[in-house]
This record gives C-alpha cells, sequence and structure tokens, in this order.
C-alpha cells in the first residue's frame, strides 16, 4: 500500500508518524490529544467533539487554527454568573439552581488561581487533573482541605467531586 492510500485509509497514520505520537488512534479525551511538538503545543481536535464545536464557534470554519499563547479559547463575553457549587455538586446542577446552564466554554476562564481567589480564600492553589475542576477542596478530613485545583484536563460541567466545591460559570 502506498503512503496516499494509507492516508486516505487511516489519516491517524500520516499525523502520528509526522509528530512522533503513538501509531494508533487511541489518545483521544473528550474529542482531543494535547501535546508538544518542538515548540509548539498543538490540539488535535476530533471533528464530532464539542471542542470542535466550540472552536468553530469561536474561530470560524478554518481547519488550522492558530492560538497564541494566553489566548483565550473561551466563548467572548464573560458569563453571567459566577456560582461556587455546593460541596459535591456539578456546575451543572449549581447552574440549574439558578435557573442558568453552565458554559463549558468559559471553564478555561476560572481555571486560573488568581481568577478563584477573587471568589473564595485559597490556603495553596495547586495544578491537577479531572472532569471535576477549577474546585476548592472544602473536606475538613482531607489532606487537601482548603486548596483550589486547576485543571490540566478537559473541562466538563458534569463533574464533581465528594471533597470539593466547583467554580462555575453560568449563563
Amino acid at each position: 500500500m502506498t503512503e496516499r492510500e494509507t492516508h486516505e485509509k487511516d489519516p491517524w497514520a500520516k499525523l502520528a508518524r509526522e509528530f512522533g505520537l503513538w501509531h494508533e488512534f487511541r489518545a483521544f479525551r473528550q474529542g482531543l490529544v494535547r501535546f508538544w511538538h518542538e515548540d509548539n503545543y498543538l490540539l488535535l481536535v476530533q471533528k464530532d467533539s464539542p471542542a470542535h464545536q466550540a472552536l468553530q464557534q469561536i474561530h470560524g470554519g478554518d481547519e488550522v487554527m492558530r492560538i497564541t499563547p494566553g489566548e483565550s479559547l473561551a466563548p467572548a463575553g464573560p458569563p453571567k454568573r459566577i456560582v461556587i457549587g455546593a460541596q459535591q455538586e456539578s456546575c451543572t446542577e449549581a447552574c440549574r439552581r439558578h435557573q442558568m446552564r453552565c458554559s463549558e466554554g468559559h471553564l478555561v476562564t476560572l481555571n486560573d488561581c488568581d481568577e478563584m481567589r477573587k471568589y473564595v480564600q485559597c490556603e495553596v492553589c495547586e495544578t491537577n487533573g479531572g472532569g471535576d475542576l477549577p474546585a476548592k477542596v472544602v473536606a475538613k478530613d482531607h489532606s487537601n482541605y482548603g486548596k483550589c485545583l486547576t485543571n490540566t484536563h478537559p473541562f466538563s460541567c458534569d463533574g464533581s467531586h465528594k471533597v470539593t466545591r466547583r467554580f462555575c460559570p453560568c449563563v
């Protein structure tokens, strides 16, 4: 099989070879693969994922989007309200209590220690990862009590954890 035939049948094979990634298409998490290549942080986005839909709204129909460091992937304009969820409550539930909906695209704007400190006192702020972040650990018997946690994984309005309160952008 020629390289062109391989590419037509498996576009992942060419990308994997080009960027030195695993040869099988299995590294996507919620439609995203994130990795460093040379001096660039790259995102590969599946076309049928919510992430692709959000990027299309922000950047139009471009297939290749250049996003400079510090550029926000959040929708234009701030959320209407920031709600601090109850312990073990998802942002979907927290926003619903206020007759609003969670804006997953705005979670990136709250994923910052200085931003979280505008709403609560953080003893320490650390990077962590999970669909239940950004959040503050509020369970007094937990070893991370008082810490605010930022997220390195894809964002979700539906995540919750029994020891935290979520920072929720509601629209």
